[in-house]
C-alpha cells in the first residue's frame, strides 16, 4: 500500500466517529497503515488498531482461568468457562486439527494479545462449533491455510472483539449464525476474502453487527474481497472499511434489510459497493477510486442516502430490472463515465436531490422507463442530463412534478 492512502484515509473517515472518539481511532488506524506500508505486518497488534478493548477477562484473571500455550495445543473446550492464552501459538507439525476448538456453550476465550501463527500448514487457527455464548477477543491470527476464523452453522449470540487476521485464505468465515456480533475486527492481505459470512443448509445469517471493521488489502488470483455477505437478514454494519481489495471491497447476494451506516470503500480493483438484493439501506457512504461502479445496486426498495462516489468508472449505477429504490441527496464527482446511470429496465426509481459535478460522460444518464427524477443538480460534466424528459414519466399521483427542475449549469 501506498503511504498517501494514510492521509487519504486520516481526511475522509474524520466525519464517520462521534467527535469524542475520532481523534484517538483516526489516528490509530493511520500509524497501522504506516505499518502495513513499511511491511511491518509482524509487528502489528489489535492494540494499534483499536484503543479500547471489550475485555471480559483482565489480564490478572487470565491466572486463574485455563491457560493455553504452546504445550497443550492444540487445544479443545468442551467446558464452559475463561481460557486465556499466555504466549505466542504455532502450529505443530504434522497435526491437522485446528489450534484452538470450542465445543461448548458459555466460552470466554481471550488470545491476551498473543500471536498464533499457522505457518500455512494448519487450516483453522480457532473453530467455533455450533454453540451459544461464546466470545474470543484480543489477539492476531496469521497465515493459516483455510479460515483464520470460523464459525459453524446455528452459533448463537457470538461476540468476537479486537481481533486482526493477517495473509490467511480468509480472514473471518461464519455460516448461518445468529444474533451475533463481530467489533473491531480487521483482515489483512488475506486471498479470498476478509469476511465471509454466509447462509447454511436451511437457515440465514440474521441480526448480525459488523461494527468498526475493516478490510484491507485482500489479493488472491482472481480472488480478494474485502467484506461477501450472502442470504444474510437484519445485518448492520456502522463504520466499516474496504480498501484495495483485488475484487470488491462490499459484495452483497440474497440478502434482507441490511443496513451500511458510515462506511468507506476505496480503492478496490471493481465495485466499491456491490449490493445484488433487496431492502437494503446505505447512509452516509463514501466510494471512490475503485476500478468499476462506486455503488451498484440491483434490487428493489433499496435505498441510499447522503452517500458519495468519486473517480470511479461510475459513481451510481442502478441495473437490472430494480425497481422501487432510491438516491437522494447524494453526490457523484469525477466519475470516468456516469455519476448516476439506470438500466433500460429499471422502473419506478426515485432520483432526488443529487449532485453530478466534473463525471467524464454524463451526470444523469437515465435509460429506464417511469423513473422520477428530479429536483437534482449537474454541473460541468460531459452531458449533465441524458434521457430525463423521455424517460421521465412520473405516474399520478406525481404527474405534477415538474421534472425540469433539474437544474444543469
Amino acid at each position: 500500500m501506498k503511504k498517501r492512502v494514510v492521509l487519504f484515509l486520516f481526511l475522509t473517515i474524520s466525519p464517520l466517529f462521534s467527535q469524542n472518539e475520532s481523534n484517538e481511532r483516526i489516528l490509530k488506524l493511520a500509524a497501522s497503515l504506516e505499518k502495513l506500508a513499511d511491511n511491518e505486518i509482524l509487528s502489528i497488534q489489535p492494540t494499534d488498531f483499536f484503543s479500547e478493548t471489550n475485555e471480559t477477562i483482565t489480564r490478572e484473571d487470565c491466572i486463574i482461568s485455563v491457560q493455553i500455550n504452546q504445550s497443550n495445543v492444540p487445544f479443545t473446550i468442551n467446558t464452559a468457562g475463561n481460557y486465556c492464552v499466555v504466549e505466542n501459538l504455532t502450529t505443530p507439525i504434522g497435526i491437522p486439527s485446528p489450534l484452538i476448538t470450542i465445543n461448548s456453550n458459555n466460552v470466554v476465550l481471550d488470545l491476551n494479545n498473543q500471536l498464533l501463527s499457522g505457518g500455512g500448514l494448519r487450516a483453522n487457527a480457532i473453530l467455533v462449533n455450533a454453540f451459544n455464548n461464546v466470545i474470543v477477543q484480543n489477539g492476531s491470527l496469521r497465515q493459516f491455510t483455510g479460515n483464520a476464523l470460523q464459525i459453524n452453522q446455528n452459533a448463537q449470540n457470538l461476540q468476537i472483539n479486537n481481533i486482526i487476521a493477517i495473509a490467511n485464505n480468509v480472514g473471518f468465515s461464519a455460516t448461518g449464525i445468529l444474533r451475533s456480533s463481530f467489533k473491531n475486527c480487521v483482515a489483512l492481505l488475506n486471498v479470498q476474502a476478509g469476511f465471509f459470512i454466509t447462509n447454511g443448509i436451511g437457515i440465514n445469517v440474521q441480526n448480525c453487527i459488523f461494527q468498526h471493521c475493516y478490510s484491507f488489502g485482500n489479493s488472491g488470483i482472481g480472488t480478494g474481497q474485502g467484506f461477501v455477505f450472502n442470504g444474510c437478514v437484519n445485518c448492520f454494519l456502522p463504520n466499516c472499511i474496504a480498501y484495495s481489495n483485488a475484487i470488491n471491497g462490499f459484495a452483497q447476494t440474497n440478502c434482507q434489510h441490511m443496513i451500511y451506516q458510515n462506511c468507506i470503500s476505496s480503492g478496490n480493483a471493481q465495485f466499491g459497493f456491490s449490493i445484488l438484493s433487496n431492502n437494503t439501506t446505505l447512509q452516509n457512504c463514501f466510494a471512490d477510486n475503485n476500478g468499476l461502479t462506486g455503488f451498484r445496486l440491483q434490487g428493489n426498495q433499496i435505498r441510499v442516502s447522503q452517500c458519495q462516489a468519486e473517480d470511479n468508472q461510475n459513481g451510481f449505477r442502478v441495473e437490472g430490472t430494480s425497481t422501487n429504490s432510491s438516491i437522494l441527496e447524494s453526490t457523484a464527482h469525477r466519475n470516468r463515465i456516469a455519476g448516476f446511470h439506470f438500466d433500460p429496465a429499471t422502473t419506478e426509481l426515485q432520483i432526488r436531490s443529487n449532485t453530478a459535478t466534473g463525471n467524464l460522460l454524463f451526470g444523469f444518464e437515465n435509460q429506464g422507463v417511469a423513473n422520477r427524477v428530479y429536483a437534482n443538480w449537474a454541473n460541468n460534466n460531459g452531458t449533465n442530463f441524458v434521457g430525463i424528459p423521455n424517460f421521465a414519466v412520473s405516474p399520478t399521483p406525481l404527474a405534477a412534478i415538474n421534472f425540469t427542475t433539474n437544474i444543469a449549469n
